[in-house]
């Protein structure tokens, strides 16, 4: 065993650090072979004499297993065994010194299971420490990471809002520290040679294709980026992948909220994609309620029941239990109301209560689609109650504290369109086709397609 990198690891304890390491194998005395605690026993014994004649590989053979022949991949196996066990040991006696490191992977043990209340006490906690800490790069390094984390954290139980600025500031002030002291010192280094521009990582390309789609505009590059992803995904890992696939499911949406409906069916395959790479579920096993309401609404809006059906009833099973019936409730009375069986849909959407706001204002909306469609076939029996709802909207949009102020617009115009035409009669051409005018040249309008629907519907 002289030569083996087991003794030279040994080599570099002190009394101390292998009498602690006794200490710590001795939690592995039920779980391994007696030969690798006893030849530990054997090194611990000689210590430091490593040249000690035991501890040759066939006297520590016969130590080890006295009624047997000397074997080579025997011995080997448990140095092999044991070597392992002082490398974790060493590792556990790093990471045991270092708090910030250990008040992180805290956090990453709370986030994993949910220990919301903990997972706040702790970052707080972690925030304190470091404010008392000097300034290096491995404190900058760590500061990242930790609103990294706390942004993951804040994702999880609130997808529709992220504060990206804390996290982009700790970046900021690593990578540009980072940049500058290596350029100085490269600058003052004797030996200096010139400094290559090597060929960014397959991720780099990923993140500057975006950054020029979303922050620049570039629209060419989504095609560009669709065809790399397609191409590259399987050379990134599941996390990265989702990541950027969710940018890009976020594009499509803004894009077709500018109605611009060729991106309704690449959302879909966007999705599609995410659950064919295994990765369209969150952390805690559930799907996202937003996730399942856009890809609804595309394929029901596109007409695509059959793949609207398939997606919920295949998703239902994953939806988080607190939602998981009125979630899919209200997507079943989507679809219905597009298939024009209004009655179902409105069974449907009568069994929820809904706690997510955009389930809640998007839900109102509908019951105004529902009632207004049904008004047509029975005046009487639904005017007044379109009515009511109408104006118990209008009440909801203007005094909720939920909706932000982009939405509360869009809903506001809602509001304003279809009390327009309610209150006109289909006689007076001139006036809907002058709403109609008015609606198309509206950016911001809730249910705008519908609208317009119904217009053109009346003035033919």
């Amino acid at each position: 065993m002289y030569n083996s990198k087991l003794l030279e690891v040994f080599k570099k304890f002190d009394e101390s650090k292998i009498n602690n390491f006794s200490q710590y194998i001795n939690i592995y005395k039920s779980k391994r072979e007696n030969a690798t605690i006893k030849l530990f026993e054997l090194i611990h014994a000689e210590f430091p004499n490593f040249e000690s004649k035991k501890l040759e590989k066939n006297k520590a053979h016969k130590y080890l297993f006295s009624t047997k022949s000397y074997d080579e991949k025997r011995m080997l196996n448990i140095m092999s065994d044991l070597l392992k066990m002082t490398e974790e040991f060493i590792s556990f006696s790093y990471a045991k010194n270092n708090q910030l490191e250990n008040q992180f992977y805290l956090l990453q043990f709370y986030l994993e299971n949910d220990l919301t209340k903990f997972f706040d006490a702790t970052y707080k906690q972690t925030l304190e420490a470091i404010e008392k800490i000097p300034e290096d790069m491995e404190l900058l390094a760590f500061k990242y990471k930790l609103e990294w984390i706390n942004l993951h954290y804040r994702l999880k139980y609130n997808s529709r809002y992220a504060n990206y600025q804390e996290v982009q500031k700790t970046l900021n002030d690593f990578t540009i520290s980072q940049q500058y002291k290596l350029d100085t010192i490269h600058h003052t280094n004797l030996f200096k040679d010139d400094l290559e521009h090597k060929e960014l990582s397959i991720l780099a390309k990923f993140y500057k294709s975006l950054n020029e789609l979303i922050v620049e505009q570039k629209e060419e590059v989504y095609f560009l980026n669709k065809e790399e992803i397609f191409k590259n995904y399987n050379n990134i890992s599941k996390s990265e992948l989702k990541l950027i696939v969710t940018i890009i499911i976020n594009y499509c949406i803004q894009k077709i909220n500018q109605k611009e409906s060729f991106f309704n069916n690449e959302l879909l395959i966007w999705y599609d994609f995410l659950e064919t790479q295994n990765i369209i579920l969150e952390a805690n096993n559930t799907i996202s309620i937003a996730r399942v309401k856009n890809y609804i609404s595309v394929a029901t809006h596109d007409q695509q029941f059959d793949r609207a059906i398939d997606f919920i009833e295949r998703f239902h099973a994953y939806l988080d239990e607190d939602v998981k019936e009125d979630v899919y409730n209200y997507n079943k009375a989507n679809i219905l109301f597009h298939q024009h069986k209004l009655e179902d849909a409105l069974v449907l959407l009568n069994t929820a209560k809904y706690k997510d706001i955009f389930y809640k204002i998007d839900s109102k909306r509908l019951y105004i689609k529902l009632y207004f469609e049904l008004s047509k076939i029975n005046e009487k029996r639904y005017f007044d109650v379109l009515d009511s709802t109408i104006n118990a909207f209008k009440k909801y949009v203007y005094t909720t504290k939920e909706l932000t102020e982009q939405f509360r617009e869009r809903n506001k115009n809602f509001y304003k369109y279809i009390s327009k035409l309610v209150n006109l009669p289909a006689n007076e051409k001139a006036k809907l086709t002058a709403l109609q005018d008015e609606i198309n040249k509206d950016t911001a309008c809730s249910d705008k397609d519908w609208l317009l629907n119904k217009i053109a519907e009346i003035v033919k």
